[in-house]
């Protein structure tokens, strides 16, 4: 999936090289999506409709996904002219924007100064994450054929002496890594054990002084019997 991702966007940058080549050698060959330059936008018909008509021999999959890239998020139905421009003619994008600003008493056009700024912004984050991972996939692909040149250089004999060896030091790491893991749970266990003794140590100790707390009290208990009794009897002694 990755590989034919990267293939679609492969194709996707070709195409606009070939408008690019195409708009060099005659600029005039954009005149028909000129009158967008200040609308703003092309229904999208319009638009895969005038790249169809450019000398460059776009596929219908080609157009489709250039109109889709510079389609508003939500809305295919459009398509941003001068997001276009600026990916295929920067300086024709400078002159629109120019030409743009001559007319930017109306409040509509405004507006429109904004929505196109910030989908230009959207547009070169786009681009660059698509060279992002077009380059991605291209170093993926390289490492991919280097390892098939590999294979095909070696020997059944060696290309097994070969892997034997990577799953040895695949082995090694994992048993390496379990003996990390099991130190580790052994030192907690360790602390862990030494934490209980020392919890166990003062329960101990707090039960020793609540016994002897509680043997206090009951010999405070029968003093103060004691006491109450001789009370009682110093009461039922006649007075003299």
């Amino acid at each position: 999936e990755d590989a034919q991702t990267g293939q679609a966007y492969a194709g996707l940058f070709k195409a606009l090289a070939r408008i690019r080549l195409a708009v060099s050698r005659d600029p005039a060959v954009l005149a028909q999506l000129e009158p967008a330059a200040v609308a703003g936008f092309l229904p999208r018909g319009d638009f895969m409709e005038a790249l169809r008509s450019l000398p460059c021999a776009l596929s219908l999959e080609e157009r489709h996904q250039i109109a889709s890239l510079f389609s508003p998020a939500g809305d295919v139905r459009r398509v941003c002219y001068p997001l276009f421009l600026h990916s295929v003619v920067p300086e024709r994008f400078e002159e629109a924007v120019a030409m743009h600003s001559v007319k930017k008493a109306d409040g509509r056009l405004e507006a429109l100064e904004t929505e196109w700024q910030s989908r230009l912004e959207e547009a070169k984050a786009e681009s660059r994450r698509l060279h992002d991972q077009l380059h991605r996939q291209e170093v993926r692909s390289a490492e991919q054929a280097r390892e098939i040149a590999i294979l095909g250089a070696e020997g059944p004999s060696q290309a097994v002496r070969r892997l034997q060896g990577e799953v040895a030091m695949l082995e090694s790491k994992v048993l390496e890594q379990q003996a990390i893991q099991s130190a580790a749970a052994r030192k907690s266990e360790i602390a862990l054990r030494a934490e209980l003794d020392v919890k166990n140590h003062e329960v101990s100790t707090l039960k020793r002084a609540l016994e002897a707390r509680d043997s206090e009290v009951c010999r405070y208990e029968a003093e103060l019997g004691a006491i109450i009794a001789e009370l009682n009897v110093l009461r039922e002694k006649p007075c003299s």
